[in-house]
């Protein structure tokens, strides 16, 4: 009887080898289709393939333990006393392809068979398998062109729940039934696209200097988005004529404010976001207002995290932009908070360019005619 043989590579020891270690920390199903091919020639490009296609859906370990244990037959290694087979495919898959490719055969003959159905001492041969090995060959091989095809059809099925989530928001004009969800969307997004419901001690205060405004003085340009149970989920808000839509908010807005809001509250009485607000409802100095000449009109955009990512800030955007050029705007501007990474490279993406920014606000600018 052959006897039974250690690894003469700990699973651990990626770093014994840099060519071998980078290899499977970059290109980790590129190493696995090596290592297939040496083990049995399998094709590398095509267990490349496999090992690449499962990794989404975590279910690479299993080729990766049908050829490990192969292997361990070829070589009659025991399983490693770090840990079994299984542990070692699936929670430590890149060392265990890096243990498998450093391992020198050469210390670990097999015992195997001939014609004469004699053993001899022999390196591994892996042309030459008896009768049961080549049907666990065989099995393995359908087991690897099951998960292949399971995956192109999972691959198909994620891009077909996509393309409904794509379809399950619409569009619509923002009404004075929408304020009250349009204002809570604002506190949601308030913290540089991030939820601000902690920051505010009055839940309202933002969107009543974000999001109100625009809903009473210019419902013209004012959208939302919602999705199929009618939850609004976004918003694209703007105007016209941003010196008018000022004097209107000065005018006609801030005295309704501060009705509900008559004085500016002391320290100890509330947050520093809740007094930022409050100053600047009792702010009615016109100066305080950032105009540009090419680029009169404005707009400020917010969704949801279950809405981004999608595409929908696009089309907000573009929704806007449409009426901004059909009512005769010849430029659009809007100002974000210059810590906003994300925000950053979305504007620029749908052709905003920066006008001018200070080391708290960027404003961006698009020409529209």
């Amino acid at each position: 009887m052959a006897e039974i043989n250690t690894w003469n590579e700990s699973l651990f020891g990626c770093c014994d080898d840099f060519r071998i270690c980078c290899f499977g920390c970059w290109c980790t199903p590129c190493l696995f289709g090596s290592n297939a091919e040496k083990i049995d020639g399998s094709s590398c490009l095509a267990f490349c393939c496999i090992y690449w296609l499962l990794e989404d859906c975590y279910l690479c370990w299993l080729p990766h333990y049908l050829k490990r244990e192969k292997l361990r037959r070829i070589y009659n290694l025991r399983e490693d006393s770090t840990c079994g087979d299984i542990p070692a495919t699936l929670c430590c898959g890149p060392c265990a392809l890096c243990q498998e490719a450093r391992h020198d055969g050469r210390s670990n003959p097999q015992m195997i068979y001939q014609a004469t159905n004699q053993p001899t001492l022999s390196q591994p041969i892996y042309n030459r398998q008896p009768p049961q090995e080549a049907r666990e060959s065989q099995q393995a091989g359908l087991f690897s062109a099951f998960f292949f095809f399971a995956s192109i059809l999972s691959l198909s099925m994620t891009a077909t729940n996509n393309k409904s989530i794509l379809q399950s928001f619409n569009i619509h004009p923002c009404t004075i039934a929408d304020e009250e969800s349009a204002i809570d969307v604002c506190l949601k997004t308030g913290d540089a696209g991030n939820d601000a419901t902690l920051l505010y001690d009055d839940p309202k205060l933002l969107g009543y200097r974000f999001v109100s405004p625009y809903i009473h003085l210019s419902p013209e340009l004012a959208f939302i988005l919602k999705d199929l149970d009618g939850n609004v989920c976004g918003y694209v808000l703007g105007t016209l004529h941003s010196n008018i839509f000022y004097q209107q908010y000065v005018n006609e807005w801030l005295p309704k404010v501060k009705q509900l809001y008559p004085k500016v509250p002391s320290d100890e009485e509330s947050v520093k976001q809740d007094r930022e607000i409050l100053r600047s409802f009792h702010n009615d100095n016109l100066q305080s207002f950032k105009l540009f000449d090419d680029y009169p009109s404005h707009l400020h955009i917010d969704l949801l995290p279950k809405a981004q990512g999608q595409g929908y800030g696009t089309k907000m955007i573009h929704h806007i932009v449409d009426e901004l050029k059909r009512l005769g705007s010849k430029g659009v501007h809007l100002q974000m908070s210059a810590n906003n990474v994300r925000a950053f490279r979305f504007y620029t993406k749908v052709g905003f360019t920066v006008l001018e920014q200070d080391p708290e606000t960027i404003w961006f600018g698009k020409k529209l005619t």
